[in-house]
């Protein structure tokens, strides 16, 4: 093996990226309709008269390179949007980033790598600050948020845990959150906290306005739970937000970070300095947006508010139903926010318990040993003996097992759906014993609520047939 691949430690691809390689697999196959479950992007995409709207500002001039930060226009024009929302926020607080808020996870994790400090994130949280920070070598604890909490963050835990470890030098989470949905109701007390132990807080606001609690016959604020905390504290903060779902456009992958802290920016300023800065193009398109007291975002995310509770909703109540009916333990926080239910499903302990049986009866069932065997070779580009797809199923958790069930299997005819599971939103080496028993379902591709209540159906009746296979 050469030199540069010896001291390369290896790393599992992220959850969410491994199902997408299994549908682009599974989409070859003619006759079967996904139903999908796993994609954290807005199923209702941008209107095309926005891109029309383009065309008035359009000119020549704007396809030149742009400052490290940003466009000056779109800066300027983002500064008056937030001050219209009651956010002091100059120009200087923003950078603008290529590749969305997951950018911004990266740059993040790049400052405390090299200053080798030490994150706390809530547990379970989102892959995307998990990969970074294993990539810089960043040390991570977690904070333990639970389903029977609403997952929010209690402030006592938060308190004690940074009280007990003076080595910790920031803290991160999202919300709306991702896993979970959850709207974190009083950043402002986590801000309070953070800055009494000399505290960096980043917040993940990705899905910033995603709130069901919005009333949508009245103009929205979508910075309104972060507008307190941002105005006491923004030197003590960073917050990341996704300008291309803001807009339904995720293909864009546009994001960006707001702080009021100079020497934080100055830094990722210059580690953006040496990387991809984001097309200028795009960046005047995007200005669009936030014009006008952001008349078009709000009107984007009223839309797409309106889509997604429908559909999440109908699922949450479809799984509430039909669990009662099947009989099947499943915890489920009433939708807060975002497109996700983070769901806890205990029935999941049994099939783990007798993964050996299930296994051995999947591999004699030809629909579904065909699909996963299709899939592995889909991905090695290579054979795949039937020795090692059981080696892979017994790699799986119950939660896996579930997932790749409800894929190649038939439940309802012509249907599959695709979940995540849960484990890869926990903390490495700091897994709970349950984490096997959650899985996370996406509502933002569902094209509609029938399709939610087939979901649902197909996703519990999967767990009733392993476990009528783990009985056996």
């Amino acid at each position: 093996m050469v030199k540069l691949l010896q001291k390369i430690k290896p790393m599992k691809k992220s959850p969410i990226r491994e199902i997408i390689d299994a549908i682009a697999y599974i989409r070859k196959i003619k006759g079967i309709e996904i139903i999908n479950c796993h994609a954290g992007v807005p199923g209702l995409l941008m209107k095309t008269d926005i891109a029309e709207k383009f065309k008035e500002i359009y000119r020549p001039e704007i396809s030149d390179y742009t400052g490290t930060r940003g466009d000056i226009l779109l800066l300027e024009t983002l500064s008056e949007y937030f001050k219209s929302q009651e956010m002091n926020v100059e120009p200087k607080d923003i950078l603008i980033t290529l590749g969305g808020a997951q950018s911004g996870l990266f740059l993040f994790s790049e400052v405390m790598g090299t200053s080798g400090q030490i994150l706390l994130t809530t547990n379970p949280t989102y892959p995307g600050l998990i990969g970074p920070s294993k990539i810089f070598n960043v040390e991570i604890k977690g904070l333990e948020i639970l389903p029977e909490d609403n997952y929010q963050i209690d402030l006592k835990k938060l308190e004690k845990a940074l009280e007990g470890d003076p080595t910790i030098s920031a803290f991160a989470f999202t919300s709306p959150g991702n896993p979970d949905g959850a709207i974190q109701k009083n950043v402002e007390g986590i801000l309070e906290i953070a800055k009494k132990y000399d505290i960096f807080v980043l917040v993940d606001a990705t899905y910033a306005g995603l709130d069901f609690s919005e009333d949508l016959e009245k103009e929205i604020h979508p910075f309104t739970t972060y507008k307190k905390a941002w105005n006491n504290h923004k030197e003590m903060m960073a917050l990341l937000y996704s300008l291309s779902k803001g807009l339904r456009n995720p293909g864009a992958r546009l994001g960006l970070i707001l702080s009021g802290n100079k020497e934080f920016m100055n830094h990722i300023e210059v580690i953006q300095s040496f990387s991809a800065i984001c097309p200028s193009v795009s960046q005047n398109f995007f200005q669009i947006a936030f014009s006008n007291r952001g008349e078009i975002l709000h009107e984007s995310i009223k839309e797409h508010i309106e889509f997604v509770k429908e559909r999440i909703f109908q699922m949450y109540y479809s799984l509430k139903e039909l669990s009662e009916k099947m009989q099947i333990d499943i915890q489920l926080p009433e939708p807060q926010g975002a497109f996700y239910i983070f769901a806890k499903i205990e029935n999941l302990e049994t099939i783990g318990k007798n993964k050996r049986k299930i296994v051995d009866v999947l591999m004699k069932d030809n629909e579904f040993h065909k699909g996963l065997k299709g899939e592995l070779e889909f991905r090695k580009k290579e054979k795949v003996s039937s020795e090692e797809v059981g080696e892979k199923l017994m790699e799986m958790g119950p939660n896996d097992l579930l997932c790749k069930y409800i894929l190649y299997k038939e439940i309802v005819k012509p249907y599959r759906v695709t979940i995540t599971p849960g484990t890869g939103f926990f903390i490495p080496g700091e897994i709970p014993d349950d984490a096997e028993n959650y899985i996370r379902i996406s509502c933002s591709k569902l094209k509609s609520r029938e399709e939610a209540k087939i979901a649902a159906k197909v996703l519990l009746e999967g767990v009733k047939q392993l476990e009528k296979i783990a009985s056996i």
